[in-house]
Order: C-alpha cells, then sequence, then structure tokens
C-alpha cells in the first residue's frame, strides 16, 4: 500500500533549530487524515508570545480546513505526484510551522493514523 505521513512541527527556535511535533498529516489509499494538538499547542504557547501562538494556531487550523475541503469534494489529491510536492514543501518550509518529509508506510488500514498520532504528536494518558 502506498501510505505515507509527516509529522508538523511548531519551532520554537530556530537558532538552535529548537521545535516540537504539533500534529500529523497520513495519507492512505488517498484518503487524507490530518489531527494537530490543541492540548500541545498550550502547553507550547508558554513559550511563544501570544501573537506568534494565535498566529500558529490560525495555520494549523487552516491547514485542516484544506484537507477537509478535499475530503469533502471527494478529490484525488493524494498521489505519487503530491507526496513529491509535500517533500519539497518540507524541504523549502523554514518558517512558524515545519514538516517533515514524507515517510513511506507499509499499514493493513487507516486505523494506524490514531496510532501514529499518539507516538509521534501527543498521547494524553502520559499526561
Amino acid at each position: 500500500m502506498n501510505s505515507f505521513y509527516s509529522i508538523i512541527y511548531i519551532s520554537t527556535n530556530p537558532i538552535v533549530d529548537e521545535k516540537f511535533s504539533i500534529g500529523l498529516i497520513f495519507v492512505y489509499n488517498h484518503q487524507v487524515f490530518y489531527k494537530y494538538s490543541s492540548e500541545k499547542l498550550k502547553i507550547i504557547g508558554k513559550l511563544l508570545p501570544k501573537n506568534i501562538c494565535d498566529f500558529a494556531e490560525g495555520h494549523l487550523i487552516g491547514i485542516g480546513n484544506f484537507y477537509n475541503f478535499v475530503k469533502t469534494k471527494n478529490l484525488k489529491l493524494f498521489s505519487e505526484l503530491s507526496f513529491k510536492e509535500l517533500t519539497r514543501i518540507s524541504l523549502n518550509l523554514h518558517d512558524l510551522i515545519q514538516i517533515s518529509k514524507p515517510q513511506q508506510i507499509d499499514v493493513e488500514n487507516s486505523n494506524a493514523f490514531e496510532s501514529l498520532f499518539t507516538t509521534f504528536i501527543f498521547n494524553p494518558c502520559k499526561i
């Protein structure tokens, strides 16, 4: 199966490349799954000025709105070309919000999304 994921980060100190994972994009069989942790954003927000945290949250909400639009229109947005495009974005995006290079993953079904999210982004049970 041609599935892949990218981790979304918030950069808190670009001088030392300090960043925290905040969200996940997961593609399985041309289905896009996206989620960010609002709980983790609140914690990270204590390290950033309020206007910067609000700006980051706006970006994260915007990404979610885009992927929800893709879902509702049933667009076949993510294919090999989109894997390459996401790779290009990850290499060129060095801002407050950063995206990791997509990683291919062999999974049986889309249930892997929640497992990846709790592993890489946020597990509320571990607080």
